[in-house]
């Protein structure tokens, strides 16, 4: 009988239970939009996988090495880990993959959707948190040194696998940390079932395994990124993946779907690997200015700062144009947007009167854009203007006419004369510099 026949025996109740929830998850997420389900089958899938480990490590590994040894001989380590370091995570990785699947019935994209997020690592703690309370399991301490042993290792392994992540975003490192990981879990698996063999030669095996199980990874998001048609969900999920291993050839097909398509939550991370990546993201004038008016306040900032950067022209009218539809959708806060009122400031030679006309008929939200984008200018003829929000029953307009008035003139009398902003002797000093540099404005 196989170690797997024994072990399946042993956990027959749990597999049973396994299976009905995953089948009902299956109707439900045909029928209903909600998580609960999948969350509790979610949990229940790590019971089922503790437990299955729990099961392994119990086993005898002694009698199992001499029972092999006079039915295998030499090879006889090597069926040991396969049955006992590799049957347990395959069942692991295959339940995880089958939940996946079913998981994402109820989100668009499928079946590539949980196909990527599965070749991509989603889940895969799931492995790595087994393989671990399985070494765990094998050292010779109590019951309550072993759990502590595991929390401690598994919070320290999540805080430092996000910390290289994060050190090593949109670069080859990442590549490295992936492998360095397997190297290191894979050859404490061979440490545990191939006592008999050179320590060097099962580091040099799982490094072997290691490269190749990434290089495959990689390899067939390529193949997906190549085949895939340039609009299409895989196409953007494995450019996005490739990115994060460092590869720049993607970059010209993500930045074609998002001038076709407007995706600017693609955009957005572009932008975010672009900068790691120290490439320059070369849209023509027109394509910026289109990305620039074509999505929300947010991501317009972010496109407005690139536009900064590169020193484009664009319409100061459709700068402000857009600054006024997007006040009208409260919860932009365009009068936050530092990059727009900057980009704005920078095109207004000449044209401010177009905003001074539009600014009273506005929305507090536009007032507060406009206000800041005038201070920006540093041009004395908009004091006037401004000057008359000062004694304005608007605090907030209040606050943001000053604040513009000065910066323009470099000077804070409310400050120098500790009084309100709106005070008479403030009012004049404004008046006083407008004088005194009023270039026929």
């Amino acid at each position: 009988m196989s170690v797997l026949t024994i072990q399946i025996k042993r956990i027959s109740a749990f597999i049973y239970v396994l299976i009905f929830l995953l089948g009902f998850n299956v109707l439900f997420n045909l029928m209903f939009q909600w998580y609960g389900i999948s969350l509790i089958v979610r949990v229940y899938l790590f019971v089922f996988c503790f437990y299955l480990i729990y099961n392994y490590a119990a086993f005898e590994t002694e009698r199992l090495r001499v029972l092999y040894s006079r039915r295998f001989g030499d090879i006889s380590d090597f069926v040991i880990f396969f049955e006992m370091g590799i049957v347990p995570f395959l069942i692991i990785y295959g339940v995880t993959g089958v939940f996946t699947f079913i998981d994402y019935l109820r989100l668009p994209h499928w079946p590539w959707n949980p196909f990527l997020s599965l070749l991509n690592g989603r889940y895969s703690n799931l492995v790595i948190y087994s393989l671990l309370l399985f070494l765990i399991l094998k050292l010779k301490k109590g019951p309550g040194v072993k759990i502590a042993i595991f929390i401690g290792v598994s919070v320290a392994y999540y805080f430092v696998d996000k910390i290289l992540y994060t050190i090593f975003f949109s670069s080859p490192g990442i590549g490295v940390v992936k492998v360095l990981k397997l190297v290191l879990l894979i050859s404490l698996l061979f440490f545990e079932f191939m006592i008999q063999r050179s320590r060097l030669f099962l580091v040099l095996m799982a490094t072997v395994l290691s490269i190749t199980l990434v290089i495959t990874a990689i390899s067939a998001n390529y193949l997906v990124f190549r085949y895939s048609g340039i609009a299409s969900f895989q196409k953007k999920e494995s450019g996005l993946v490739l990115l994060r291993f460092g590869f720049e050839f993607p970059y010209n097909d993500l930045k074609t779907i998002v001038t076709r398509t407007g995706d600017m939550v693609l955009f957005s991370e572009l932008l975010d690997h672009a900068a790691a990546d120290r490439y320059r993201l070369n849209y023509s004038d027109r394509e910026w200015e289109e990305l620039f008016l074509s999505g929300d306040v947010e991501l317009a900032d972010t496109v407005a700062g690139q536009i900064e950067d590169r020193e484009l022209e664009i319409s100061f009218e459709k700068i402000v144009n857009y600054a006024y539809e997007s006040s009208l959708v409260p919860e932009e806060k365009i009068e936050r947007a530092s990059n727009i009122i900057a980009l704005a400031a920078r095109h207004a030679a000449g044209k401010r009167d177009y905003l001074q006309e539009k600014i009273p008929g506005a929305n507090r939200n536009f007032k507060l854009w406009g206000i800041a984008v005038l201070g920006m200018t540093k041009e004395p003829g908009a004091i006037p203007f401004l000057m008359e929000y000062l004694t304005d029953i608007d605090s907030g307009l209040v606050d943001a006419s000053y604040e513009s008035l000065r910066t323009i003139t470099g000077s804070d009398p409310a400050q120098v004369l500790n009084t309100s902003k709106n005070d008479p002797e403030v009012i004049s000093k404004f008046k006083q510099f407008y004088l005194r540099n009023r270039r026929g404005s």
